[in-house]
Order: structure tokens, then sequence, then C-alpha cells
């Protein structure tokens, strides 16, 4: 719910003290960031462009050497740079998650919604992903 998928039955959803039909679309993307388990993409967009998607809510004029430094930082972060090129259709499901997890990880929001994060995984990239989850819950 939280995620804005789903709608509660009864009550409300809060979000920084404030119901998530308070805020803009903008303003819940500056405040939260979803990982999905699965991400459709229609287009045929580079690694490196839908890691940059997450950069959209901050995106200002005159920021774009910062957007792409935050975009590098992210995907060396979960071992996705060497993909940049590729097209996201093309990489495997593994691949696929750690660059989603490169795309929230750009979007510097203080909440990270992650579902399943480590699906899809081995073992090795599993551990990877954990910590960078301890770490982001470690920082707030």
């Amino acid at each position: 719910m939280l995620a804005g998928e789903l709608r509660p039955s009864s009550g409300r959803v809060l979000l920084d003290g404030a119901p998530l039909t308070a805020y803009s679309k903008h303003d819940l993307a500056l405040r939260r960031a979803v990982m999905p388990q699965d991400v459709f993409l229609g287009f045929n967009f580079t690694a490196g462009e839908v890691v940059m998607m997450g950069r959209y809510p901050h995106q200002r004029h005159g920021r774009a050497a910062q957007d792409r430094r935050i975009v590098k930082e992210s995907m060396e972060r979960t071992e996705t740079a060497p993909l940049r090129e590729r097209v996201y259709p093309t990489l495997s499901g593994g691949e696929q998650s750690r660059l989603t997890l490169a795309r929230v990880l750009a979007q510097e929001t203080p909440v990270m919604l992650l579902d399943e994060p480590t699906a899809s995984l081995d073992p090795r990239h599993q551990h990877l992903v954990m910590g960078i989850a301890r770490d982001a819950a470690d920082r707030g």
C-alpha cells in the first residue's frame, strides 16, 4: 500500500505523517523508491537509461553532471556498470534485478521499498544486494 499499488479498504496509509493522497506523484518519487519483483519495459532502453530514470524526480537544469555521477556510482555499487550500453530486455533476470536496484539507489529517497530483491540472483549477488540493503538501513 505504501508503494501506491493498492488502496486500503479502511483507514489510511501515511508517509512522513501525511496520507499518500496528500502527495503529488513527483513528491512521492522524492520520498520513496519502489523496486518491484518484476519490471516490464515496453521499449528498448539501455541499462544506463533505465538507471537514469531514477534521477527523473531530481532532474533540474544544470545538474546533468551530478545525475550522471550518481547513476555511475549506483551502477558500480550493484555491479551493473559493464551493462550500461546493453538493452534491458536482453539482460538476464538477475541482471535486470540488480539494474532495478541501481535505479532505486539513483533515486536517492529516504524510503526504499524492495519486493524480493534477491529473487533471480546467484548467492554472491544475493549477498551483495543484502549488504546494500543493510547499509541503507544502517543509514536510516
